[in-house]
């Protein structure tokens, strides 16, 4: 007697439970025929991220040889000559001056 006046309120609670939570969610299963879907386009992403990590790599490793390649370096202009003696300062003139 004492085990079903603890199971019959727990079956009760748990029947409630489940017909409030029907008018919320729907219990039918995803509409996606492959319930693994989600893993297989994640396993795509990396696919497709690795494959892309790749070809930079190989990028990279391209530019690398052709820096390294004297024909592609330029060589470095020498700086622009600088005048010996700057130029001479502007002649002032003084107001009121007459310049005897």
């Amino acid at each position: 007697m004492g085990f079903l006046k603890r199971f019959i309120p727990f079956i009760i609670t748990f029947t409630i439970g489940m017909a409030v939570s029907g008018l919320f969610m729907s219990a039918a299963p995803a509409s996606s025929p492959n319930r693994w879907e989600g893993r297989s386009c994640r396993g795509h992403r990396m696919k497709d991220l690795r494959m892309e990590n790749e070809q930079l790599r190989q990028e990279n490793e391209a530019l690398r040889e052709q820096l390294n390649d004297p024909q592609f370096i330029a060589p470095v202009p020498p700086p622009p000559a600088m005048p010996h003696d700057p130029p001479a300062a502007p002649k002032m003139r003084m107001r009121g001056h007459t310049g005897n």
